[in-house]
């Protein structure tokens, strides 16, 4: 985590610096044309002024060759001085460019240890109460079905067991995040995309038909990646299931894989209410939860579109949510 955050910040800096020196000397130079050329116009004005002879008064063709050749000499002159100044500048530009990344790589790990520091404390945070909630909650669940059992179940006892079930399943939520986050080198291997996908789709096809919902796909054949087949599954899953719980009734979700630039992208689209003409990167944070209208009818957690984002960076890709109609939000992954 540490390496990543370091080199994005390098990264990061040193182009903010490049620009910022690039547009400085520019700057410089052309200032600096400026100042010369009116500089030399005043000396080349005054040195006409200071002629005694004119065109009509020379006599001797070498006196005026020589009034020519100064005329010449001055232009070269200011050339040469525009030159020399924007080489010098160049090289002083590139001395202060190496300096100041060389003091930002120095530097990136002390300021890259205050956000490691607090990551790490928010994930050992969120492991350890995880983990601990895991034992009271089982406790709590397994008197109710006791009781349950006894007694019979009641309307407070069946709403204990689904919250704590609830609790649960965002209990293994937040410990499958933290493990993405945490996990080292991905296990990549080359696998068939299309036909993973495909067989998502089909799967989400029968959840889809119990929910009065449908699901399209257009699969171009032959697509490999080479990735971690089961983050990438897992990655599909999310992306089908929040499709399905947040379309509207009787909707269709689409999905389609295409090779675009040697790259495989992939769109799933759906028709939602209350959205807005615009991209809605928000909802990748951890625990978003969008407004009331998105909400209502559905119960989620806002950690499933976070975990998605967490694959695909960690495969080099590109996440997006956005809606260009205002009704249909389609989510683009480029891997």
């Amino acid at each position: 985590m540490e390496k990543i955050l370091r080199r994005r910040f390098i990264i990061s800096s040193v182009r903010i610096v490049f620009t910022v020196l690039v547009v400085i000397l520019l700057a410089v130079n052309v200032i600096n044309y400026f100042h010369l050329k009116d500089r030399f116009k005043a000396m080349i004005e005054v040195a006409m002024v200071n002629r005694t002879m004119t065109m009509s008064t020379i006599n001797d063709p070498f006196v005026y060759i020589s009034s020519v050749s100064q005329d010449i000499t001055y232009a070269e002159h200011f050339e040469g001085m525009l030159y020399d100044f924007a080489v010098a500048s160049v090289i002083a530009g590139s001395l202060a460019f190496v300096a100041i990344a060389i003091l930002i790589v120095i530097n990136s790990k002390r300021v890259v240890a205050v956000i490691t520091e607090g990551y790490e404390k928010q994930k050992q945070f969120i492991t350890g109460v995880t983990h601990e909630l895991k034992t009271p909650l089982t406790i709590i669940k397994g008197n109710a079905e006791v009781i349950g059992m006894q007694s019979g179940h009641t309307m407070w006892t069946k709403s204990t067991i689904e919250q704590i079930n609830r609790l649960n399943m965002l209990i293994e939520y937040l410990i499958s995040l933290t493990k993405l986050e945490e996990s080292g080198a991905l296990h990549k291997a080359k696998f068939s995309l299309s036909e993973l996908l495909q067989e998502n789709c089909l799967f989400f096809e029968g959840i889809a038909a119990s929910r009065d919902k449908y699901i399209e796909y257009e699969v171009q054949p032959g697509i490999d990646y080479n990735g971690d087949i089961q983050n990438i599954e897992l990655l599909v899953s999310i992306l089908l299931e929040n499709a399905l719980k947040y379309s509207i009734e009787r909707g269709r979700v689409k999905v389609a894989l295409r090779l675009i630039k040697n790259r495989p992208v992939l769109y799933i689209s759906n028709r939602s209410e209350d959205l807005e003409i615009r991209k809605y990167n928000e909802w990748f944070d951890r625990f978003y939860r969008a407004d009331i209208s998105r909400n209502s009818n559905n119960s989620g957690f806002g950690i499933g579109l976070a975990m998605a984002k967490t694959i695909v960076e960690r495969h080099k890709g590109k996440i997006t949510a956005e809606s260009l109609d205002g009704r249909i939000i389609i989510i683009k992954i480029i891997f």
